[in-house]
C-alpha cells in the first residue's frame, strides 16, 4: 500500500512538471528600434537657407542720357576758386563728366583730359555762397550710364589744389553713394549676433540694395556704426538683411522709416523681423 502511494505521488509530480513546461509562454519578439534623426530646432526670425554668400552690392541707378550739369553765371565767383585733379574711376571715358555741388548748387563741372599718366579730371570749383558747407562730388560714368556721388567730400579752400596728374585725387570710398540725397544711418547689432569673417550686412529698399553696411568682428557689444545712405524720396521704408557665414542663412530685420528732413536716423539697435 505504501509503495502504491509513493508511485502515485511520483506520477502527479511528473504531470505537474510537464504542465509547467507546456504552459510556459514564449518570449515576445523584440522590434528593432529605428534611430531617429535629430530635428534641428526652429529658429526665430524665419531665416532662409542659402547655398553661398550673397555678396550684396549696391544697385546703382541708370541714366539713359548724360546729365545737364552747368554752373549758373550767378554762381561763378572768378576771384575765388580751388582745383582738383581727380581720378574717380580706373576706367575713365571721354564722355564721362565730373561736377562739384554745394548745397545742391553746381559750383564746378568738366570733362576728362588725356595726360601721360592716363585720363584725368581737372575740376575747377567756384567759391560757394556759404564757406562752411561741404562739397559733394558727382561723376557720370558713361560706359555704365550711371551717376556716382561722394557726399561731404571736403570744404572749399581758396586757391587750394588737390592732386597731381601723376598722383591724382581719388574720392573717399566711405563717402560714395548712389543717390544725391543722403541720410546718416546709425545702428548697432543685436546682442545675440557674433560676427565672424564672411558675414554680410546690407540695407534694402524693396529689392534694391542701397548700401552695404560695415561689420567688424572685433567691435564691442552695442558698438554704433554710422554710414551714409542714399534716399530716393523725402520718406522711405528700408530694412536690413544679415548673412551668417557660419549658418549659411540670411536673416531679416524690422524696417525703418527714413525721413530726409531729419538728416540722421538716430542710433538704434537692429531688431529681428518676425
Amino acid at each position: 500500500m505504501k509503495t502504491r502511494v509513493m508511485i502515485f505521488a511520483a506520477l502527479i509530480a511528473v504531470a505537474m512538471v510537464c504542465c509547467k513546461k507546456d504552459n510556459k509562454s514564449e518570449p515576445e519578439p523584440v522590434t528593432p528600434v529605428t534611430p531617429v534623426e535629430p530635428v534641428e530646432p526652429v529658429e526665430p526670425h524665419a531665416p532662409s537657407k542659402v547655398e553661398r554668400a550673397p555678396q550684396w552690392k549696391v544697385n546703382w541707378s541708370s541714366h539713359d542720357e548724360a546729365p545737364d550739369w552747368k554752373v549758373a553765371d550767378k554762381d561763378k565767383d572768378i576771384t575765388s576758386t580751388m582745383n582738383i585733379i581727380a581720378k574717380p574711376s580706373d576706367n575713365i571715358a571721354e564722355a564721362d563728366i565730373m561736377a562739384a555741388f554745394c548745397n545742391d548748387v553746381c559750383v564746378g563741372v568738366c570733362k576728362p583730359k588725356e595726360t601721360s599718366f592716363g585720363m584725368r579730371f581737372y575740376l575747377g570749383i567756384y567759391r560757394p555762397k556759404s564757406d562752411n558747407q561741404m562739397i559733394k562730388l558727382a561723376y557720370f560714368d558713361s560706359r555704365n550710364s550711371r551717376i556716382i556721388y561722394w557726399v561731404d567730400e571736403f570744404r572749399f579752400t581758396n586757391d587750394d589744389v588737390k592732386g597731381l596728374a601723376s598722383d591724382p585725387y581719388i574720392p573717399n570710398e566711405a563717402n560714395r553713394v548712389s543717390g544725391e540725397k543722403v541720410m546718416v544711418f546709425r545702428y548697432s547689432l543685436p546682442e545675440d549676433i557674433t560676427v565672424v569673417a564672411g558675414d554680410e550686412l546690407a540695407l534694402f529698399a524693396g529689392e534694391s540694395c542701397r548700401a552695404v553696411l560695415p561689420l567688424d568682428p572685433d567691435a564691442t557689444t552695442r558698438f554704433v556704426y554710422e554710414v551714409k545712405v542714399p534716399v530716393a524720396g523725402d520718406v522711405e521704408e528700408m530694412y536690413v538683411k544679415y548673412y551668417s557665414a557660419s549658418k549659411s542663412k540670411v536673416y531679416k530685420f524690422k524696417s525703418y522709416r527714413f525721413v530726409l528732413a531729419e538728416k540722421t536716423l538716430s542710433a538704434t539697435p537692429l531688431e529681428w523681423a518676425e
